[in-house]
C-alpha cells in the first residue's frame, strides 16, 4: 500500500484521484483538462473532423464524438458476428469519401454502408489521425511503467489512477471503446 501511494504520488502529471480508488496522501488533486472548454461537433464551427483534437469534435453535452458513438452502434447492430471485423479492410475509396464528408461538416449516417469493414476502417482511421492519442502523450510513460508492475493488484490500481487523469472526453471514449471491444 505504501509503495503504491509513493508511485502514484511520483507521477509527473497532476490529476484528481479516481473516485474508485482510496485517496492517496500527498497526491496532487488538480483535475486534468476536460471538454468543457467549448468542444463543438460536426457542423458546429469546427472545420474538419479527422486530425482535429477529440474535445473539439465532441458535441456540447455529449460524452464522446459522434463518429465513435455512431460507428459503434452501427457495428453492434449489423456486424458483431462478422468475421475479421477489425482485421479485414473495407473499401478505401468509400472510407476516403466518408472521411471527406465528415471533414465537410456532414453528420454522416453509416447505417446504409453495406460493408461493415468500411465502417470499422473509418473508425480505425479516425483514431489513427487524432493529433494526440486517446491515452495522451503526457501519460504515455506512466502507462508503460504501470504495465510493467508485476503485482496484478497494484498494476490495476496504477492504471485506474492513470485513466482518472485522462481528460473527460478521452476517458469516456476509452470506456466506450473498451466495452465495445469486449463484445466483439
Amino acid at each position: 500500500e505504501e509503495e503504491a501511494s509513493a508511485w502514484i504520488s511520483g507521477l509527473k502529471v497532476n490529476c484528481a484521484p479516481d473516485s474508485a480508488l482510496p485517496s492517496v496522501a500527498g497526491s496532487p488533486a488538480s483535475p486534468g483538462p476536460s471538454s468543457s472548454s467549448g468542444g463543438v461537433g460536426v457542423g458546429g464551427g469546427v472545420h474538419g473532423y479527422f486530425g482535429v483534437p477529440i474535445e473539439k469534435v465532441t458535441p456540447q453535452g455529449a460524452e464522446i464524438p459522434y463518429i465513435v458513438d455512431h460507428a459503434i452502434k452501427v457495428i453492434e447492430e449489423k456486424a458483431l458476428q462478422t468475421e475479421g471485423i477489425f482485421r479485414l479492410s473495407g473499401s478505401q475509396t468509400q472510407i476516403d469519401k466518408l472521411k471527406a464528408e465528415f471533414n465537410a461538416g456532414v453528420q454522416v449516417d453509416l447505417k446504409p454502408i453495406a460493408d461493415p469493414h468500411t465502417v470499422t476502417g473509418l473508425l480505425k482511421l479516425y483514431f489513427r489521425e487524432l493529433p494526440e492519442p486517446l491515452m495522451t502523450y503526457d501519460l504515455y510513460e506512466s502507462f508503460v511503467t504501470a504495465q510493467q508492475e508485476r503485482d496484478p493488484n497494484k498494476r490495476v490500481r496504477y492504471i485506474r489512477h492513470l485513466i482518472s487523469c485522462l481528460p473527460k472526453v478521452n476517458r469516456a471514449t476509452l470506456k466506450t471503446l473498451i466495452l465495445f471491444l469486449a463484445r466483439v
